[in-house]
């Protein structure tokens, strides 16, 4: 009796402190980040498994984390750099969209449009903003600056 009593409340205790899905998903995401370090990562399709039946506000909340994650690692990145070597960095950044652009080809460029201009493309542009404002720091803000300027000149071309 004893032993069921136990097993009961072991049950119960699991259900009440178990991980929720979301923090589960984030776990395996944040995982496979440490994990790739030079590698190709987490497929899309992958990524779209692990998030399918999520609420939007559980999937923003994984992507606002990921985000954070990412960017105190290229804080660390950067603080090791030297002014001239970080302005190389933001250079090679521009350079790198304005080639994923280039190399479009005339589908990708419709449907890129499209999402752009569709209410989620909108949305998600608007949300990626004011994650830059509210976790960025001044100084990160101004050397983000001609990157996203030269992303929006691009989207702008589509």
């Amino acid at each position: 009796m004893i032993a069921v009593g136990l097993f009961v409340f072991s049950l119960i205790c699991y259900g009440i402190f178990a991980p929720t899905r979301e923090e589960r998903v984030l776990a395996v995401l944040r995982a496979a980040a440490k994990e790739k370090k030079g590698k190709e990562g987490i497929s899309h399709k992958d990524f779209e498994k692990l998030m399918e039946g999520m609420s939007k506000e559980s999937r923003e909340r994984i992507m606002t984390e990921i985000m954070r994650d990412r960017l105190k690692e290229a804080r660390e990145e950067m603080a090791k750099l030297p002014p001239e070597k970080k302005a190389e960095v933001q250079q090679e950044a521009i350079e790198q969209i304005r080639e994923s652009f280039a190399k479009m080809n005339d589908e990708a460029r419709k449907d890129a449009k499209e999402f752009f201009n569709s209410k989620e493309g909108k949305e998600g542009l608007q949300k990626s903003v004011d994650f830059m404002m509210k976790e960025f720091t001044v100084e990160e803000r101004k050397q983000l600056d001609p990157i996203l300027a030269e992303f929006y000149v691009n989207i702008n071309k589509l």
